[in-house]
């Protein structure tokens, strides 16, 4: 359990505040008596969160951070007689310190790796992850979702299902309901990349027709394959799949070149057609007109040429560019299709078979593959279909044994404890697991606000009494909303409690009674902040 809780920059009468104590049941951080706000009661039980594991504090006191600058929090656990300490800090808070008994750093961890070791000295070796199982009932104002109808959810945003699975897992039945819902969650992710995949057209979108008809044309292509391996007399195994591979795609590629090369070569032949220079009209041309039109303006077609071949002059650099550039392109593709001739040729000779058969064994091979893999997608994506049916039928099985027993032990411990205890202060709130993605705590008849914070106790006290959750904290602002005699029995039923239960509170009629006093770890007004600032105070700083 947590014992220790200690920073130096926590202050009262500009004195640094002595280490906090914690102890096991109840521990109260008490505000003062006419409900002073800003005093650090909400932030206290962020920063007993932060050393649970949590991030709020971090995130949600930027402003305050500032203020009083960067700082350590140092804080002890006491597990089977053994105390251990660390610290972790505001400017690198994804790490936590192990240190000595004087809080001197010795070893550096990440968050994570302390978060096992909490769940390992909390024997909560069941559970999927320590601070995703106990971050919903550390119920802090800004942090935690206020509805009962998401009693279990981590936030209003969360998904429904991850609530009913951490409630399993704090039960020990989570391991193979989460089993379970991996593997859906792995079929679904596999049936999106096929998806995808016939989206971009990496294969066709198959039906069951298409998968019929590819079947049929499958029997086909091998009779023709078989017919040409038997017709020279040669083992198939003598035809290494991987050669005919490569010629396939050599010819392929050949036709994709020879067909580029016929562009090119239609663009010379239009570059060629193109050239003003034949077309410009000799000095001769022009006498010859004169014997036919004898009163012709030959100066004017003089002019015209001159400006012909002005522009001629401009354009021939760039006519030339082109032709210089398509000429190597046709060059390089030659020696492509040269290249690959080549190697074709080359394979070819390896086998008896002669090298238009074999091409055409090649290809047959090609097409064949390219069949099987079009219906093997499609046999995988029925199988991912067939698979995900019967994933879900064993999560609902998983459900469907294991939920009863939960439902029922919640429920049996609300009725043991509001029947033995609270008797007439409320209705017996009902648990309810419908399936998977659906729970309700419902409160009968009475739906005021103090009651619905009396069922959220009652809940979270059912919790860290019936399953493996170590610990329990709860705001004021939703433990004010309960009248005198319901508060009383909240602080009863925690005080008895066998694990911890972190409470802020303002003082009340209840709380000034001097029984409460040995629970109370911390004690913060207006004057005597947390940190000894008044956020509300624009030039406040610490004292």
């Amino acid at each position: 359990m947590l014992t220790e809780l200690y920073c130096d920059k926590f202050r009262d009468d500009d004195s640094v505040r002595s280490p906090i104590q914690f102890h096991k049941g109840l521990n109260i951080v008490l505000g003062g008596q006419l409900g002073d706000n800003s005093v650090g009661k909400t932030t206290f039980l962020q920063i007993i969160d932060f050393a649970f594991g949590g991030k709020t504090y971090i995130e949600k006191n930027k402003e305050l951070i500032e203020k009083v600058g960067s700082h350590d929090i140092r804080f002890s656990f006491l597990f089977n007689q053994q105390l251990y300490y660390f610290v972790r800090g505001t400017t690198q808070p994804h790490y936590v310190w192990k240190c000595n008994d004087l809080y001197e750093k010795q070893e550096r961890m990440k968050v994570g790796d302390f978060c096992s070791f909490l769940q390992s000295s909390y024997n909560m070796k069941d559970i999927n992850s320590f601070r995703d199982s106990v971050s919903p009932f550390c119920r802090i104002f800004g942090k935690a979702s206020d509805n009962v109808d998401r009693i279990l959810q981590n936030s209003n945003r969360e998904a429904t299902k991850k609530g009913v699975l951490r409630l399993f897992d704090l039960f020990n039945y989570g391991f193979e309901l989460r089993k379970s819902i991996a593997r859906i969650e792995e079929i679904d992710n596999k049936r999106q990349f096929m998806k995808l995949g016939s989206d971009y057209g990496y294969f066709p979108k198959m039906t069951e027709k298409k998968y019929e008809e590819n079947s049929k044309k499958l029997v086909k292509l091998k009779a023709e394959k078989d017919l040409l391996v038997s017709k020279f007399s040669i083992k198939t195994c003598d035809l290494d799949s991987e050669k005919m591979r490569m010629i396939a795609q050599g010819q392929s590629e050949i036709i994709k070149l020879k067909r580029q090369k016929y562009k090119i070569q239609t663009s010379l032949s239009i570059n060629e057609l193109n050239n003003p220079e034949k077309y410009f009209v000799s000095q001769n041309e022009i006498e010859n007109l004169k014997t036919f039109f004898p009163n012709l303006n030959c100066s004017k077609i003089e002019e015209i040429e001159k400006f012909h071949q002005g522009i001629y002059s401009l354009l021939k650099d760039e006519c030339k560019k082109e032709k210089d550039n398509l000429e190597h392109v046709l060059e390089v593709i030659d020696g492509k299709i040269e290249l690959l001739e080549k190697e074709c040729l080359e394979i070819t000779n390896i086998s008896s078979m002669p090298q238009m058969e074999l091409i055409q064994y090649a290809s047959l091979e090609e097409e064949i593959r390219r069949i099987e893999m079009e219906n093997k997608a499609y046999a995988d994506r029925k199988k991912l279909d067939v698979d995900k049916k019967e994933t879900k039928e064993s999560l609902m099985n998983v459900f469907s044994e294991f939920a009863p027993k939960i439902q029922t032990e919640i429920q049996n411990y609300l009725h043991e404890i509001v029947l033995g205890e609270l008797k007439d202060l409320i209705k017996v709130p009902s648990f309810g697991l419908d399936d998977i993605s659906h729970y309700k705590l419902k409160v009968p008849i009475d739906q005021g606000t103090g009651t619905i914070a009396l069922a959220r106790f009652l809940f979270d006290f059912c919790m860290i009494n019936k399953s493996c959750l170590p610990l329990m904290m709860s705001d004021s602002v939703w433990l004010s909303q309960m009248e005198n005699a319901r508060y009383e029995k909240m602080l009863e039923l925690s005080s008895k409690c066998e694990k911890q239960v972190f409470i802020s509170a303002d003082k009340n009629a209840v709380l000034s009674n001097e029984k409460w006093k040995s629970k109370i770890v911390l004690e913060l007004s207006k004057g005597h902040e947390l940190f000894g600032i008044d956020l509300r105070k624009p030039d406040s700083n610490p004292r």
